[in-house]
């Protein structure tokens, strides 16, 4: 009982303004002669005259009160009770003050809760047939909790989005690939142009400066490896339009 009145202490320092007016307006409800302090007859008359009379047992009353009396915090924990609807056992009676069983099917579409503390539960061949349940689907708190809350879901959004962005990707590449070819066309192009050019200037020199000087003829011998050299480099790398445009500039240049 600590425990339960532990979590109705938390309850009620910790919520609404609203929460504490009506949890005031029960203690106020059970104090007949407004002392501060609860007696059974007291205990089980407001109960029962307010539709609560399930939880109106002295069993009850005598695991709440102090000294035989229920004072403040034994009237919150009361009321803790009442709204989280804990159970007596089917079987014995008893106040479930910790882990218990319940029906599950019960539980959801019916008033009259089935539940059973866990002493009984482990009893070998004990009959839990009741009402038109012939075979109880009996969980513990724990987990017909769990089994009340939506069940968690993988994050599968990324993974929905990144292959529409893939099935775009692929939608695109056609009109990519077209684009690349046109680049490229021009890129062989202008490559071509260059060459032409550069056998159009060896070609229309003077046979004279064939036999130049060794000095001379090393120099265009080198001149057009060079110019071989950056011919072949803008082949290598036609596909990219940038780097053409540059070896352009640079041929010019020369």
């Amino acid at each position: 009982m600590n425990n339960l009145q532990a979590i109705a202490k938390a309850h009620y320092r910790g919520g609404s303004e609203r929460t504490k007016e009506y949890a005031n307006r029960f203690s106020q409800g059970l104090q007949k002669n407004r002392d501060g302090k609860v007696d059974y007859v007291e205990f089980k008359r407001y109960l029962i005259s307010n539709g609560h009379g399930y939880y109106a047992k002295r069993d009850l009353f005598n695991r709440l009160a102090s000294n035989g009396l229920l004072g403040f915090w034994d009237v919150m924990t009361l009321f803790y009770i009442i709204v989280s609807r804990r159970p007596f056992c089917k079987k014995c009676d008893k106040f479930q003050v910790g882990d218990y069983f319940a029906c599950l099917d019960c539980f959801e579409s019916s008033r009259d809760r089935y539940c059973i503390c866990i002493s009984c539960r482990g009893r070998p061949n004990t009959d839990f047939k009741h009402g038109s349940c012939d075979r109880p689907n009996l969980v513990d708190n724990s987990t017909m909790l769990a089994r009340r809350l939506p069940a968690p879901q993988p994050r599968i959004e990324h993974r929905h989005t990144d292959q529409r962005r893939s099935s775009q990707a692929i939608v695109q590449l056609p009109a990519q690939h077209s684009r690349h070819q046109s680049t490229s066309r021009s890129s062989q192009a202008i490559v071509q142009s260059l060459v032409q050019h550069s056998r159009h200037q060896i070609t229309s020199q003077p046979s004279q400066a064939i036999v130049h000087s060794p000095a001379q003829h090393s120099h265009h011998q080198s001149t057009s490896r060079s110019s071989q050299a950056i011919v072949q480099s803008t082949v290598q790398h036609s596909q990219q339009p940038r780097e053409v445009t540059r070896r352009v500039q640079i041929i010019i240049k020369i």
